[in-house]
């Protein structure tokens, strides 16, 4: 009878995780077979460097990326290229199965806490959130999730250490943490929330933590080594304490508003989990703020902020099933109710998802019209223009250094304040990308124009008429072996753009008075650019600092 009970509770089991790989299909199908966007294709592109280079070079590095390190993002592309190319439905199949892994393992850690069912209930939330759909819909966001997964794998192989002390249990622990954080930094919380999940007195538990304390100090020291600093958003580390701290407060809201469409939602469960157990309620609260404290440096807010928060989410879908497990344990029409409150924020999920997909259908068609035309006639001579247009030069870097294709004579430039800079002007045909935008809004109104003929030739006389420039801002540039540090010496009011030259790429950037840009080994920079822009828009001429090669 135990074997039949046994047998019975397994296959229950599985038809529980089998649920949710078909709830994820189903949420995600018609996301599956989107084009490239943004970032995609300079991660494909930079997958093919040499992994130890990825990990431990700065100089290959920073064509990668200069304020972030997170070498195991361009890495994980290097199987997505073996299998699939070009092919995006295949990198969309991997982020989903990825996905489907975080899924599990958060199940699989719930298990540890609640029955089968309570965790189901908690885990279906989880994979019915914008951070996972939109994980799945972007290619590049294998990162976050990859480190999410990462990061349930450490806190579950913690979990059964602290429960049998099996030494190689605390390593793969402590591996998975690092590997965690090599994805991602966003999940730097984590020696913290080891602190606050350890069973015992507060010795214990800083016994417990040191370890994964460590590993991140071995990351930031990683980092630094690699990044020439901390990195992380321009300026993001200047606000100040009670200006990060008053937000840290808000995203819970924040973040509610722009996941589920209801601002209170954390407060109803907050609400539940004092009648149920005021012990528990201050622990989530806790581990609620620890998991969001790395977001509080994100400059952004709304939906470029909550498609990151999947463990934000994670937290909120275990307190379902945590009050779930209660409620089973009492007469069940409470549970029914508590299910009945949750109904409007899941359908306020499920529109959110929409709208995220939505969006990235509406970039992804556009990214795939302008590359196409790209693609027309590898004897043509094309001007890009987009504020995304180093997406078209890693484009090119995939066509002809690793598939080994022709391609066409191609300049992409983020700003047309560039173009009486360039060194040709002759081109058969322009294409304009308009509001290539993550931001929703702004997707939404995301648009190409392709420019032919005398319509080409008209748009570069436009701008390349003499224009009534301001005089070039004061620029003190001071070169190093590795990098070259500018001092905009200037006192006009307005915006400043590095606009660098490489290869075939000019993109232009906004910046403070005092900037340090670091040098790669991938490509040579021709040359770099100060332009002030004033508050009505009327540049200034260049500042220019030529490399020598």
């Amino acid at each position: 009878m135990s074997n039949l009970i046994t047998k019975l509770k397994s296959k229950k089991e599985f038809l529980y995780i089998a649920s949710i790989l078909i709830i994820l299909i189903t949420i995600n199908f018609r996301i599956l077979n989107t084009w490239f966007i943004i970032d995609d294709t300079a991660n494909i592109f930079c997958s093919s460097f040499d992994t130890i280079n990825l990990l431990f070079d700065k100089g290959t590095y920073l064509y990668f990326n200069q304020l972030f390190f997170t070498p195991l993002l361009p890495i994980s592309f290097k199987l997505d290229w073996i299998l699939f190319k070009m092919n995006p439905l295949g990198y969309h199949l991997i982020n989903l199965f990825v996905a489907f892994l975080c899924c599990l393992m958060f199940y699989k850690l719930q298990r540890i806490y609640f029955t089968p069912f309570a965790s189901w209930i908690g885990t279906i939330v989880m994979s019915i959130s914008l951070p996972m759909s939109f994980d799945i819909s972007w290619v590049t966001r294998k990162h976050y999730l990859w480190g999410f997964f990462f990061t349930l794998t450490a806190i579950y192989f913690f979990k059964s250490w602290e429960e049998n002390k099996k030494k190689y249990l605390l390593l793969f622990s402590l591996i998975t943490t690092l590997i965690s954080f090599l994805f991602k930094e966003a999940y730097a919380y984590l020696p913290a929330l080891v602190f606050v999940i350890s069973a015992g007195s507060i010795s214990d538990r800083a016994k417990n933590s040191t370890p994964y304390f460590l590993i991140l100090i071995v990351y930031i020291f990683w980092r630094i080594h690699i990044l020439g600093g901390i990195g992380g958003y321009p300026g993001s580390i200047e606000k100040s304490f009670v200006y990060l701290f008053n937000k840290l407060l808000y995203l819970p809201v924040n973040l509610s508003k722009n996941l589920y469409g209801l601002s209170y939602f954390p407060f109803l469960f907050f609400i539940i989990l004092a009648f149920l157990d005021y012990k528990w309620l201050i622990f989530l609260i806790l581990i609620i703020f620890i998991v969001i404290s790395p977001f509080i440096f994100y400059p952004a807010e709304d939906f470029l902020l909550a498609n990151k928060a999947l463990s934000f989410v994670a937290v909120f879908s275990f307190i379902l099933s945590y009050i779930s497990n209660k409620l089973l344990k009492h007469r069940k029409i409470y549970l029914l109710i508590f299910f009945l409150f949750l109904i409007p924020a899941l359908f306020g999920s499920i529109s959110k998802i929409r709208l995220s997909q939505n969006a990235v259908i509406q970039l992804s068609s556009n990214y795939k019209k302008a590359s196409d035309e790209i693609l027309k006639n590898s004897n043509e001579k094309i001007l890009v223009i987009g504020n995304y247009s180093y997406y078209f030069s890693n484009l090119e870097d995939i066509y002809k250094k690793m598939l080994k294709k022709d391609f066409p004579y191609i300049k992409s430039i983020s700003d047309t304040v560039v173009l009486p800079y360039l060194d040709k002007t002759d081109f058969d045909k322009i294409i304009l990308t308009q509001n290539l935008n993550l931001e929703q809004d702004i997707a939404f109104e995301s648009d190409v124009k392709i420019l032919t003929g005398s319509e080409s030739k008209q748009f570069i006389l436009e701008n390349l008429k003499s224009k009534n420039f301001s005089n070039p801002p004061d620029v003190n540039f001071t070169p190093t072996s590795d990098h070259v540090i500018i001092n905009i010496n200037d006192s006009r009011k307005g915006t400043y753009l590095r606009c660098l030259y490489m290869g075939t790429y000019v993109g232009c950037y906004p910046i403070p008075k005092k900037y340090l840009f670091k040098f790669n080994k991938v490509k040579h920079i021709d040359r770099i650019d100060i332009i002030f822009l004033s508050e009505n828009g009327i540049p200034s001429k260049p500042s220019s600092f030529v490399l020598q090669k």
